[in-house]
């Protein structure tokens, strides 16, 4: 794995230390609308407010999208800049130095209408085999609360796994599940036949962490989050939420 990181680096040299040579931060992610995707309008709300906050701070950002356990394995080892929209873990600090919260994301658990759980804290559902996104922190979270976590690369195959009966949860963003309930034939068709449990699992915070191995890292985060705090002062943050419906 560790040769494949390397080859990866060099093809991808490019990518590095963006700011100090004037060209764009390059932040991967994956498509996870409602926040963002590459066929939002504007990459989505979380992508327009990102793009905002850093052009204030002074710089450009270029978004690549690719997997999510592969946007990990890359921006922690510095081929990309950093990552766009991540929750928080340790391991991930070690090597990123992580933005102030963006925005917030409601994790819940999802199960086939008529399945009959009911989750009052996890051990209510130690039982259960519970899909995750593959690579996310929401994996590691209930496998250190040893629940049963399978791994899926997006949520709509989790999701047709909770359908026929190969996992009996599933644990996703309430703004992901409603997206897909919009765009996602196979989900809106069967939006019926899903729900969602009550209390949500936790509540995550949305970052923007930037690669340590990146020169002037700490500017530059520095700076995002200086940025960040005007446009919440000045009323830039809402009004981007409200251009995009998602104004609370």
């Amino acid at each position: 794995m560790r040769i494949i990181v390397l080859l990866l680096a060099l093809l991808c040299g490019a990518l590095a230390a963006p700011a100090l040579a004037g060209q764009p931060l390059v932040l991967a992610t994956m498509n996870w609308p409602p926040f963002y995707g590459e066929d939002l309008p504007k990459n989505g709300f979380y992508a327009e407010i990102s793009r905002r906050v850093f052009a204030r701070a002074g710089y450009d950002m270029k978004l690549d999208f690719v997997p999510w356990n592969r946007a990990i394995t890359l921006a922690m080892h510095g081929v990309y800049d950093g990552l766009l929209g991540a929750y928080y873990s340790d391991e991930r600090a070690i090597e990123m130095i992580y933005t102030d919260e963006v925005a917030p994301s409601e994790e819940v658990f999802i199960q086939k209408r008529g399945r009959g759980i009911a989750y009052d804290g996890p051990e209510s559902i130690r039982p259960f085999l519970v899909g995750v996104l593959r690579g996310g922190v929401q994996g590691q979270d209930l496998e250190a609360l040893e629940i049963n976590a399978v791994p899926a690369v997006d949520h709509v195959i989790n999701l047709r796994k909770l359908y026929v009966g190969r996992i009996d949860l599933v644990l996703m963003g309430r703004q992901e599940f409603y997206s897909l309930v919009r765009e996602s034939e196979y989900v809106r068709t069967r939006e019926q036949d899903f729900e969602i449990l009550r209390p949500p699992f936790k509540v995550y915070g949305l970052f923007n962490p930037i690669s340590r191995r990146m020169p002037g890292a700490r500017e530059v985060v520095a700076g995002f989050n200086k940025a960040l705090e005007e446009m919440r002062a000045d009323g830039t943050y809402d009004a981007i939420l409200e251009e995009f419906g998602q104004k609370r």
